[in-house]
């Protein structure tokens, strides 16, 4: 079998020139175009070779003046290859461009559309939260619209989830304070509030007034994982709770009627009216 022999022309100096002259403002494949009778692979060659003997830079250092028109460009829809034609520079380092200057990163057409279609749902939930008092359940408002919408906005907290089930918190032996805590309609169940002030206001629908210590002990429990201080006062004076003291409820919390202070002392008294006519004098 008779060997096949290529032969190579050698590169004239003329073309090293060429080269050396455009290879900082392009990149190999743009640069094929000038040397019709090479090939790529030959072309990538001689740059690595006169790399070698110190006529090209090992690191190419493509600089982007006009930076406020590659930020256009790139959040606008112009196609990459046209952004890299502009520039002079390859498609791949537009995202080193892209880095440096800390832009976004670019949606594709599928990802912008299903974004838009998210948006839409979830202003669609909300919407729908306002027409029904602000609660509603959630097995009707999943059959309703995407559970994916409603997780979002749930993740971000623009509504909030409230499940009325005490879980393994109580035990066995006390899952009766269930249907001592909670009312029958609403037990086992989870409701999606537009607001703070709807979950508020479905507590004090659901709750039931604590009877024993021991089911006011589990309703507190219940209601630190889904109200704050103020909101718990709330919903306990509601519930007809009246014993505030000011060691119970904090100082930067100001409800009429709620705090109370405390009865002092008739020693405490005398010294003070003792003190009140002194300094009148």
């Amino acid at each position: 079998m008779k060997k096949i022999t290529i032969i190579r022309e050698k590169w004239t100096p003329e073309e090293d020139e060429r080269i050396i002259r455009l290879y900082p403002k392009m990149t190999c494949r743009q640069l094929l175009q000038f040397f019709p009778n090479r090939t790529l692979y030959a072309l990538k060659k001689r740059t690595e070779d006169l790399r070698k003997m110190g006529k090209l830079p090992y690191k190419r250092k493509v600089k982007i003046y006009d930076t406020k028109k590659f930020a256009e460009m790139w959040n606008s829809d112009v196609p990459r290859k046209d952004i890299a034609k502009e520039f002079g520079i390859s498609v791949r380092y537009l995202f080193v461009v892209r880095r440096k200057l800390q832009l976004p990163p670019r949606q594709r057409g599928w990802a912008k559309y299903a974004k838009a279609k998210g948006q839409q749902s979830e202003q669609r939930v909300l919407e729908y939260l306002e027409k029904s008092n602000g609660i509603c359940r959630k097995d009707k408002l999943e059959l309703l619209f995407p559970t994916a919408a409603i997780r979002r906005l749930v993740y971000n907290k623009r509504i909030f989830k409230v499940t009325f089930n005490l879980g393994r918190s109580t035990g066995s032996y006390k899952r009766n304070i269930l249907y001592l805590l909670f009312k029958k309609p609403y037990a086992l169940r989870t409701f999606i509030c537009l607001n703070r002030t709807a979950v508020v206001r479905l507590m004090c629908a659901v709750l039931k007034r604590p009877r024993t210590s021991e089911i006011k002990r589990t309703m507190t429990a219940f209601l630190r994982e889904y109200l704050t201080e103020a909101e718990k006062i709330a919903v306990r004076w509601n519930l007809g709770e009246r014993k505030w003291t000011r060691d119970r409820v904090k100082s930067s919390i100001q409800i009429d009627d709620i705090i109370r202070p405390k009865k002092e002392k008739e020693g405490l008294k005398s010294r003070r009216k003792q003190f009140n006519e002194e300094s009148g004098k």
